[in-house]
């Protein structure tokens, strides 16, 4: 614990590199980056836990390009509600609202997708399970 302790206390005193109490903002490219990887993250575990529950997938074969599609999904609705601008030091509640609308649209896109597939083809692409779950 100790050590733990250490670590943070290095992090936030003033001779580091990170330098992150004086940071004023962070730059939209990585707030986008950071989004992408959280996004990544969450589909990543949401997978290995129905995995977990033996769901199995209707299209394992596609399984990088359905990962790509929620990626440029989650992409499109950032740039539309500019959820990475402000982030950091200006969050207010509207930037909460901005990432659920964000996330919400993603969902509904997803849901839409899925179910007009479903309707054409005879299989859903992704997992409903899944898209609630990430």
């Amino acid at each position: 614990m100790k050590k733990l302790l250490d670590a943070f206390r290095v992090l936030y005193d003033g001779d580091n590199i990170l330098k992150i109490t004086k940071l004023r903002y962070v730059p939209r490219w990585l707030v986008i980056i950071i989004d992408v990887l959280i996004v990544l993250f969450s589909i990543v575990l949401s997978s290995l836990f129905l995995e977990k529950l033996h769901v199995r997938d209707s299209f394992p074969e596609y399984t990088f390009q359905k990962i790509g599609g929620i990626i440029l999904i989650n992409l499109l609705f950032m740039f539309v509600y500019k959820t990475y601008a402000g982030i950091i030091r200006h969050s207010t509640f509207f930037d909460f609202f901005k990432i659920m609308f964000s996330s919400g649209s993603t969902l509904v896109t997803l849901l839409t997708i899925n179910y007009c597939t479903e309707i054409l083809v005879g299989k859903a692409p992704y997992l409903y399970p899944n898209l609630f779950l990430y």
